[in-house]
């Protein structure tokens, strides 16, 4: 009895083997409006974590701590931690170029005018240096200090989140718009957590309650209310 069941066993196996190689077989091109520069701006993004990590083996772990609490990033500043000391620059490069490219497929998809690839770029350039020409202006330039590097801290950390899930957005282009709302939830929600680290890095250098309305008002609120209502223009306008 079972060498007959093997016997059938083989046989329908045979069959079935048989049956497929007089089949033909071909390969289909998965179609994707995803520019090939951009496979290669991710490789590039992900060679530059690589050095980084190269140039100092603990740099993902310092500045995950001084991400998390303010406290860390203060005792981390006393050993001598900056953020763009020992390969954070690249941190920081990478943030310019996640951002940019997240910033290039969010209006590819709702056909904006792409030069706005830059803004969120540029946008953190600009409040640098308005904290940098306050700092000059009242003369408390070192007490800046500790905004600087929250800033740079946050943008650097939102850059490397940004990588696995530009990876996933790129893999599953097509599939899905709620991609691209994510990209802004995300961008949003850093710039909320930068907003909280700001307000309290203020009040623990004991900044003037009208300076820090006056920083909220005129480096946080009114351009974030300005870039929503741009981008919400130009998407209306499609």
């Amino acid at each position: 009895m079972l060498r007959k069941s093997l016997l059938f066993l083989f046989l329908t196996i045979f069959a079935q083997i048989s049956w497929a190689s007089d089949q033909v077989y071909s390969l289909t091109e998965r179609s994707s409006s995803v520019p090939t520069f951009v496979y290669y701006v991710l490789c590039g993004s992900l060679l530059i974590l690589s050095v980084a990590k190269i140039m100092n083996t603990e740099i993902f772990g310092n500045f995950s701590f001084a991400f998390v609490s303010i406290k860390s990033m203060f005792m981390l500043e006393k050993e001598g931690w900056n953020t763009l000391k020992d390969g954070g620059w690249l941190l920081l490069l990478n943030y310019f170029v996640v951002v940019s490219l997240g910033m290039y497929m969010f209006l590819q998809h709702f056909h904006v005018n792409r030069v706005l690839s830059f803004g969120l770029a540029a946008y953190y350039l600009l409040q640098i240096l308005a904290l940098f020409l306050t700092g000059v202006v009242t003369g408390n330039f070192k007490r800046f200090f500790h905004s600087f590097r929250s800033y740079t801290l946050v943008h650097q950390m939102l850059g490397i989140a940004l990588i696995p899930f530009l990876l996933i957005w790129v893999l599953n282009e097509g599939t899905n718009s709620i991609y691209h709302w994510i990209f802004i939830g995300l961008c949003v929600v850093f710039q909320l957590y930068k907003i909280f680290r700001g307000f309290v890095i203020a009040i623990r250098q004991n900044f003037e309650w009208y300076y820090i309305i006056l920083y909220l008002c005129t480096l946080e609120i009114l351009p974030i209310l300005a870039l929503m209502r741009g981008l919400a223009g130009g998407i209306e306008g499609v």
